[in-house]
């Protein structure tokens, strides 16, 4: 007897899990997500998550990368200052005009951003770091210790920003960068980059 064919129009077992994950996530708290309530929620056996994840933590870092990768795209994640800093335009209205899809994943990202999860916050800040070193073209183990207490500062202060305000604020938040406060961190990356030209 034949094998089914495979219906592509169904979410995959991972789909299944991934949808589950952020469901959960947006209704409650990381401590929330279980292996048991995630095998429940998605319809598949708790077997199947293992498959797919090595446990919880690594399945929120994992699913976040792939979330991120969506909102890079359009270059908005983190209140990216590069794009000021480097003279690009940033029109947050025409990136979710050509892709509405956008304020899902940018919602999702917030999520990791609150109070409830030190793990979480600790991967959106990673991931948010890292961008910006490789924007700078720097490595973090050639920052002073200064230059890293200064993006830990900014880093704090973004993952507050986020957390507290609603994904359709994206589209005011370059404009930070002409008060005080944004001059002072373009000043700070502009300084780190000089430093290690």
């Amino acid at each position: 007897m034949a094998r089914p064919k495979k219906d592509n129009n169904k979410p995959s077992i991972r789909q299944k899990i991934s949808t589950s994950f952020w469901k959960i996530l947006a209704e409650g708290s990381y401590t929330d997500i279980t292996i048991k309530r995630l095998a429940l929620e998605a319809g598949v056996n708790h077997k199947s998550i293992y498959y797919h994840f090595k446990n919880i933590d690594a399945m929120a870092k994992e699913l976040f990368y792939e979330n991120a990768e969506e909102i890079t795209s359009g270059a908005i994640l983190g209140v990216n200052p590069f794009m000021v800093l480097f003279n690009n335009i940033y029109d947050f209205q025409k990136i979710v005009a050509e892709n509405p899809e956008i304020l899902n994943h940018v919602a999702r990202a917030r999520l990791y951003t609150r109070n409830d999860s030190a793990y979480l916050n600790s991967i959106f800040r990673t991931f948010i770091r890292t961008t910006w070193l490789n924007m700078l073209e720097i490595k973090e183990e050639d920052l002073s210790q200064n230059e890293r207490a200064d993006l830990n500062f900014i880093m704090a202060g973004i993952v507050t920003i986020i957390g507290q305000s609603e994904p359709s604020d994206l589209a005011h938040w370059p404009q930070v960068y002409n008060r005080p406060l944004g001059q002072g961190i373009l000043d700070t990356l502009k300084n780190i980059k000089k430093a290690h030209a």
